[in-house]
């Protein structure tokens, strides 16, 4: 999960494609850039850019396809197809690159990946939808104020995960548990 997810996401909807791979190239590249005293990773930058470029392309070219506009649920589909695109052009290559590395079962380790990422993408996809309602009826000002929801939604998952990775295997399943419920 990145702190850039719902940006993306507003460039896909808001901009055109080149602009919207734009904000996810350079986004997924700032992100990618090390932690001070650590060093650069050039295999790591170079698949986090191109990944994130490939599902914010895809995202964007769903988003403003002519074909899906004008039909009953005009407003809904174009959103739905494009987030799901994003989501799964996004976690395929990095369970693939995952489960080559640690041997692991490639569909066991997508759904791991979608387990504990889906509400994330999903709770922006929802977010993104009522900014783009809004800013179809008012300035982009106002859209901007659910900014701090997002910020909110991100630090809220960060430390979850970085509870249940500090806790024992059982406290962990505790954890999991008590979330899907």
């Amino acid at each position: 999960m990145s702190v850039n997810l719902p940006f993306i996401l507003i460039a896909a909807a808001q901009l055109t494609l080149f602009e919207s791979m734009l904000v996810a190239l350079v986004s997924s590249a700032v992100q990618t850039l090390p932690n001070p005293g650590t060093q650069l990773s050039a295999v790591k930058l170079l698949f986090n850019v191109n990944t994130m470029g490939l599902a914010a392309g895809g995202c964007a070219l769903l988003w403003h396809r002519h074909s899906l506009a004008g039909r009953p649920w005009s407003g809904s589909l174009p959103l739905i197809a494009s987030c799901a695109a994003f989501f799964l052009l996004n976690t395929f290559p990095v369970a693939t690159i995952i489960s080559l590395t640690e041997g692991a079962s490639l569909t066991r380790t997508w759904m791991s990946i979608f387990q504990l990422s889906f509400p994330y993408y999903l709770g922006c996809t929802g977010l993104i939808s009522i900014i783009s309602a809004i800013s179809q009826q008012v300035s982009w000002i106002m859209p901007m104020a659910l900014m701090p929801v997002m910020g909110l939604m991100y630090v809220s998952f960060r430390r979850f995960f970085s509870t249940t990775a500090n806790a024992s295997p059982s406290q962990s399943q505790q954890f999991m548990t008590a979330a899907a419920r």
